[in-house]
């Protein structure tokens, strides 16, 4: 596997939004049939066919998005 892209996906004032919008978006991709864990500080890892999404906390002000490809 092999890291494609990594972004700012969402931008966020306060700490208790980014955890709220990680549980979402958790919620959203598991009603899908998506494989969801969890990982540290809240992350979201989505597996999907041919890539691994990873939505982590960054620094208290937004969630990185980091895309990884299957090889």
């Amino acid at each position: 596997m092999r890291k494609v892209s990594e972004k700012l996906y969402a931008s966020f004032t306060d700490p208790f939004t980014i955890r709220r919008f990680l549980n979402q978006l958790a919620e959203e991709f598991s009603n899908t049939g998506c494989v969801v864990r969890r990982g540290q500080n809240g992350s979201v890892f989505i597996t999907l066919p041919d890539k691994v999404l990873h939505f982590v906390p960054d620094n208290d002000i937004g969630v990185k998005r980091i895309t990884f490809r299957y090889t």
